[in-house]
């Protein structure tokens, strides 16, 4: 029984490890500075945060964090996208 349950789990991890390193870096968008993709975050956080839709402003906002740490305005807006949906502790933590 051991056997066959170890030849299973061992390809579960084969083919994470495979999507993990080989696909996931071609999917993700380059958030360098410059980039269109970049732009096109900014315009995205910035719309939905002016128009106080937080839950469309959320996700756009994390990426910008993630993308450009030393920028506190960022850290600011989320904090405050956070307070706009009502979620203090996260709020607290940005």
């Amino acid at each position: 029984m051991r056997g066959p349950f170890a030849r299973v789990v061992g390809a579960v991890l084969v083919l994470w490890l495979f999507q993990r390193v080989l696909l996931e870096p071609s999917v993700r968008e380059d958030l360098s500075p410059g980039s269109a993709a970049l732009d096109r975050t900014l315009v995205a956080s910035r719309d939905a945060f002016v128009a106080e839709r937080f839950d469309e402003a959320l996700d756009p906002t994390l990426k910008l964090v993630d993308a450009l740490p030393s920028q506190p305005v960022f850290l600011e807006r989320l904090a405050l996208v956070y307070q706009g949906l009502e979620r203090a502790e996260d709020e607290a933590r940005a």
